[in-house]
């Protein structure tokens, strides 16, 4: 059902319409990010997830559905042992939001060695 949907958006994003450009640019890349995070693919989900994460308003996403989209990047940066990049997100959620547990917590991961986050996965 996944891949169906996949062919189905892609078809879509093919459109010259303004329905095409907006599944081009936010609906597909997040799919796609979302698809390869639950694959375990996590160097493209952190890759079309990034590139769609700013666009949540665009779709008039809530604060916690663009969470998630930080969120599952920041995890898939994590999983796929990109320290640098997932202490960087980390900074970010922690800048904007300093008193959350949930951002505590993936600092703390990230902080840790390669290896630790490797085995957290």
């Amino acid at each position: 059902e996944v891949e169906q949907m996949l062919r189905t958006w892609r078809d879509v994003a093919g459109d010259g319409n303004e329905n095409g450009r907006w599944v081009r640019d936010i609906g597909l890349p997040l799919i796609e990010g979302f698809t390869a995070f639950w694959r375990r693919d996590y160097v493209t989900a952190v890759e079309r997830l990034h590139a769609a994460r700013h666009f949540g308003f665009a779709f008039g996403g809530s604060n916690a559905q663009r969470d998630i989209i930080g969120w599952t990047l920041t995890e898939a940066a994590l999983r796929g042992g990109q320290g640098a990049f997932s202490r960087a997100l980390v900074q970010e959620r922690l800048a904007l939001k300093p008193h959350s547990p949930v951002n505590r917590g993936l600092l703390a991961r990230a902080s840790a060695s390669p290896a630790l986050q490797r085995r957290a996965a």
